[in-house]
């Protein structure tokens, strides 16, 4: 039945049921080397961005600043010393945390810095590959993937070199 693939009902129930719920190939390690290095993930209505902190770890944000809501990151990829949100330059540490309100003393009553962090995303990495997902409480990625990991593995997957980036779009949902 074709309707699925254009359906508007099918398309939320997909969203709500499956986009949001499960682990998603986002990008590859070797795109984010370095502290600060950064690749944008848009899926359905979201846009994550996924770095590398200060400690080397990887961490997944929604592109979202928690001042008035504007997208962060415009570029594909790049690299940033701090998070700045372009619209009212908020700033951010590589950890999410925000840093710095410019006239900070303006807001009234004052903005309490810890609970305006950038909101988390599940973030982890298997064979040189970086898996996001938006629920916080889905199972880690391992479990996920469950017995792929053992048949996968002598493909050695972390050793490939990406020729090229491809994007596709349809007119689909």
């Amino acid at each position: 039945n074709k309707a699925r693939y254009t359906s508007t009902q099918t398309l939320e129930d997909e969203w709500d049921g499956v986009w949001t719920q499960c682990w998603l190939f986002a990008g590859l390690v070797s795109d984010i080397p370095d502290a600060g290095d950064f690749f944008r993930f848009d899926v359905g209505r979201e846009s994550i961005v996924v770095l590398r902190n200060d400690d080397d770890a990887l961490r997944a944000y929604y592109n979202v600043c928690q001042h008035r809501g504007n997208r962060i990151f415009t570029n594909e990829s790049g690299s940033v010393g701090k998070i700045a949100c372009p619209y009212h330059g908020w700033r951010y540490t590589l950890d999410g945390q925000l840093d710095t309100i410019p006239d900070e003393e303006q807001f009234c009553p004052p903005v309490e810095k810890s609970e305006r962090s950038l909101k988390p995303v599940q973030v982890d990495q298997w064979a040189g590959m970086v898996w996001i997902n938006m629920d916080l409480e889905a199972p880690p990625l391992a479990q996920y993937l469950g017995p792929i990991v053992k048949n996968l593995e002598g493909f050695h997957f972390e050793n490939m070199l990406l020729a090229k980036h491809q994007t596709v779009l349809l007119n689909a949902n």
